[in-house]
């Protein structure tokens, strides 16, 4: 429109991109087309916050972001195409956006940026036996556990806390 606003499924946008469906869906879809096939790391697409404060001529910072990437080998005989969400944030004095948290494509939650087992916190969900287990760091380095047990995966033990040093109220 004359606002600079784009619309689609709808003429009268009431944002800069307004996306509206009557009696269906109003997905977005972004898709990576790549001849040579999709492996694990590429990127498949992400959605940007951010801004400028000199008018818009050379600071573009990034104070946010939502990406998605390849967590695995794609397959077209199979239609095996794993991926993963990254999200970025942009601590306050850090100059740069990092990654704070990851959705893998086994649904685990990995908080941090993921670069060493000591200082990532993870949310483990395995369907399989029924268990969340809840990572401070890994063990052998003294890192806390919380375990929920839900199904076979421990009969005797339904909770399980593990740690150096931890305090219960």
């Amino acid at each position: 429109d004359v606002d600079g606003k784009v619309g689609i499924g709808t003429i009268t946008p009431l944002q800069l991109l307004h996306v509206e469906a009557t009696g269906g869906n109003s997905n977005i879809q972004i898709f990576r087309q790549d001849a040579d096939g999709i492996t694990s790391g590429n990127g498949l697409g992400g959605i940007k916050w951010g801004g400028t404060q000199d008018g818009g001529t050379t600071s573009h910072a990034l104070a946010a972001g939502i990406f998605a990437y390849a967590d695995g080998t794609w397959s077209t005989t199979t239609n095996d195409s794993p991926g993963r969400l990254e999200f970025w944030t942009n601590p306050d004095g850090s100059g740069a956006a990092a990654k704070a948290m990851r959705i893998n494509g086994g649904g685990d939650i990995i908080i941090g940026d993921g670069a060493t087992t000591a200082d990532v916190g993870k949310i483990y969900n395995s369907v399989n036996d029924g268990q969340m287990r809840i990572s401070g760091g890994s063990s052998d380095q003294g890192g806390a556990h919380i375990a929920l047990y839900g199904g076979s995966a421990s009969a005797t033990n339904n909770v399980k806390i593990e740690g150096d040093n931890f305090l219960l109220n």
